[in-house]
């Protein structure tokens, strides 16, 4: 996935083998459906100077995209650089995870009955800047 921007404007993800990608026309958003029924989206933004400002507005928009979201209270980093804060959805079946690294912000996101944080990590964990 890539962000129109200065470098690094790519970034990679794992932990979705046996995923169907769903195809949306935009670089920086991908949307895959697991075997069991959970959707993935996942968003890479660009030009992020204020990351904690940053992530409430990815946070916000994930509220048009999925689901309404809020933190709760969880932080995350990856062995690629990420770093970040965990979110659940306020009503519906859903975990979140919004962070950054350099100039780019991603949010990934479960929806559906089998969104757990544990079926979250591995893909929040597989994240990298692409060269």
């Amino acid at each position: 996935m890539s962000a129109a921007g200065e470098s690094p404007d790519t970034v990679g993800f794992g932990g979705v083998a046996g995923w169907e990608r769903r195809t949306t026309g935009d670089r920086g958003t991908a949307v895959l459906r697991g075997p069991s029924g959970v959707v993935l989206l996942v968003t890479v933004a660009n030009g992020v100077e204020d990351f904690e400002r940053a992530a409430r507005w990815r946070r916000e928009m994930l509220g048009l995209q999925a689901f309404d979201a809020e933190f709760d209270g969880g932080a995350v980093t990856n062995p690629g650089g990420f770093h970040g804060y965990t979110c659940k959805a306020v009503q519906a079946a859903g975990v979140c995870a919004v962070v950054g690294k350099d100039n780019l912000v991603v949010t990934v996101a479960l929806a559906g009955r089998d969104a757990t944080p544990g079926a979250l990590a591995p893909i929040v964990d597989s994240l990298r800047v692409a060269s």
